[in-house]
């Protein structure tokens, strides 16, 4: 062996195969062992860095070390968070201005959310966005670190998808109006890509669906196309969840009954497809899932948006079979944060499995409110609702770990206990006067708290997910969140008589930027924003102009825009059994558009700064 003539100083002699003594073979092999070298080196290290840490890092850290160590984390990713400690500590100690927003005009929670009730006062996310500076100073940085995961200390818009397929998509051989693969079947394609740019803050012109010249349209102008040519072939899958998807971009567009027709044909493009159908099972487990999952969603969709229209749903009962298969085609989402290297689970099959178990019930309640489209049900039949609310809260008090109030973090999940608690407010508004006329006391009470209940665990939600993540990034949903949070507040102002609440316009004003934040991606809140600013008084609009970037507007382009507005969104119902044609956003878009005329032609219009 060569070593041993080394050490007898004699010459080494020893042939090589023809294959291995190929010069680039010799260069490789070189390369793997520098690499596992370098590895060894790196690894004896990172060893050594680990022990002098155990010596001199206080008894906190060692702790967390010998933790980490025992749950099998390897050697370098220790050392990364002992190596960022000081940036670690600078982050987590600071997350006012780094990683939460600041409430407008009053920086606290109002004092009236402070109930020993209200479990999200309870909750980690709140823990994480209300620690006290003493409290994060003293915690060390891996302590810190271990005690709040990276979700609770960073925004979700801060994480990244971990999935290695996305790189692999190439969207551009699908669409003509962008060969860019960073931006399916065509249709689908465009249509996502249409809703897409609404999402990009890059994309100053966004909010404009009108502009011929805007990114949006020409993706939604593609989408249409491809829409009309596909009507004349069969049923697709794809087909369905772009309709889907139209109906939502003509919704944010404040064209909701123009978007109304998309979801009802995706209705019966489904039935063409049977995904209705108990009997009908698709080839294939992949192309099985796929149909399941569509059906579902399709479901969950009309559902939700025939319940907050005040409209009898198109689809009537709920799928087969049964969610409860979602574990084994929902799929899971993980993230990844900024200086971390955990990757954060989003339990996604437990929260689609909760999410339509929710909206099981809540269309069940729309089925029994909203039978008639001609008027509203009559107090004699709101007895008949009481079964519903006992539902709704069973729903709620059998949710899985990773969506109990004390957990919750993620924009979905904070919208879903959103949901559960707006439809319990919306229930017991209408069980209020039968419960109070009732001799059951108890269930009175019982209505009247659950009211009261609702209303502040709504408002504490709103709060939390706006410290957490902001109201500026597109969210179709959101609008809705805030409009209701507004309107809520303008009535308790107007029952206030005249008697200035600070809190209550600190709520105001938090909704009203909101959405006007919101107005700045999509049609709908913008037209939202509008109609809360002019029930304000001038003193609450002057403020609110100090914590929003202002434009102008010409009232004449408002008027000719308000003409093409369809919306059947209904706006500040006070009981959902009354009849809503009065508080159609459509209606109220055309009173806001008359009005701006009204001012652009009064002798002080132009002193007047539209906003947002």
């Amino acid at each position: 062996m060569a070593i041993d003539s080394s050490v007898r100083s004699q010459q080494c002699h020893y042939s090589l195969e023809a294959a291995d003594a190929k010069p680039s073979v010799l260069k490789r092999k070189y390369e793997n062992v520098a690499k596992e070298f370098q590895s060894l080196q790196q690894s004896h290290e990172n060893l050594e860095q680990l022990f002098r840490a155990l010596q001199s890092r206080s008894e906190d850290d060692a702790a967390a070390i010998v933790h980490r160590i025992r749950q099998g984390v390897d050697p370098g990713s220790i050392l990364r968070h002992l190596q960022a400690g000081d940036l670690l500590v600078q982050l987590h100690t600071r997350p006012e201005t780094r990683f939460r927003n600041e409430f407008p005009y009053r920086p606290g929670m109002p004092v009236f959310l402070a109930t020993r009730q209200n479990p999200y006062l309870q909750s980690v996310m709140y823990e994480a966005a209300f620690m006290s500076a003493p409290a994060e100073q003293s915690a060390s940085a891996l302590a810190l670190h271990d005690r709040f995961r990276p979700q609770y200390l960073k925004p979700y818009l801060a994480a990244e998808i971990v999935d290695p397929r996305l790189d692999q998509i190439k969207p551009s051989t699908w669409t003509n109006v962008s060969t860019d693969d960073d931006l399916m079947r065509r249709l689908l394609l465009n249509t996502v890509l249409a809703q897409a740019c609404n999402c990009d803050p890059d994309l100053t012109d966004r909010l404009e669906y009108w502009n011929p010249h805007s990114l949006g349209y020409k993706f939604f102008a593609e989408a249409k196309r491809l829409w009309e040519l596909e009507l004349m072939e069969k049923s697709s899958i794809t087909t369905v969840q772009a309709a889907a998807i139209i109906n939502i971009i003509y919704n944010m567009h404040s064209m909701d009954k123009l978007g109304t027709t998309y979801g009802v044909q995706a209705v019966a493009m489904a039935n063409d497809l049977k995904l209705f159908d108990p009997s009908y099972r698709p080839k294939g487990k992949s192309r099985r899932h796929v149909y399941e999952f569509t059906a579902w969603c399709l479901y969950y969709w009309m559902s939700l948006q025939c319940y907050h229209f005040m409209i009898p749903s198109f689809i009537k009962e709920p799928p087969e079979p049964s969610q409860d298969v979602t574990s084994q085609w929902a799929g899971e989402f993980l993230l990844r944060y900024p200086l971390s290297q955990t990757l954060c689970p989003m339990h996604h099959a437990e929260f689609f499995k909760a999410k339509m178990d929710l909206i099981k019930v809540i269309s069940r309640i729309g089925a029994k409110v909203f039978r008639r489209t001609d008027s509203a049900i009559g107090d004699e039949d709101n007895a008949n609702l009481n079964d519903y609310l006992p539902a709704l809260k069973n729903w709620y008090s059998t949710l899985p770990a990773s969506l109990s109030p004390s957990a919750i973090i993620f924009p979905c999940q904070l919208k879903l206990h959103l949901l559960y608690h707006n439809v319990a407010i919306n229930l017991c508004e209408v069980l209020v006067p039968s419960a109070m006329e009732s001799e059951a006391g108890q269930a009175s009470e019982e209505v009247l708290a659950q009211l009261s209940h609702s209303r502040i665990c709504f408002e504490t939600i709103m709060r939390l997910y706006y410290l957490r993540h902001g109201f500026s990034s597109a969210d179709c949903y959101m609008a809705h969140d805030l409009a209701v949070l507004g309107f809520m507040a303008l009535g308790k102002l107007k029952d206030a008589g005249g008697v200035q609440n600070e809190d209550l316009r600190s709520t105001l004003l938090l909704a009203a930027k909101g959405l006007g934040d919101q107005g700045r991606n999509y049609y709908l809140p913008f037209a939202l924003f509008h109609v809360i600013n002019g029930q304000m008084n001038e003193e609450d609009t002057a403020l609110l102009h100090q914590f929003m970037t202002s434009w102008k507007e010409d009232g004449n382009l408002k008027q000719v825009r308000a003409r093409h507005v369809q919306a059947q969104y209904p706006c500040d119902i006070v009981k959902i059994t009354n009849y809503p044609d009065s508080k159609r956003l459509g209606n109220l878009i055309k009173e806001y558009a008359d009005l701006a005329i009204s001012e652009a032609q009064s002798p002080s219009a132009s002193e007047v700064t539209n906003s947002p």
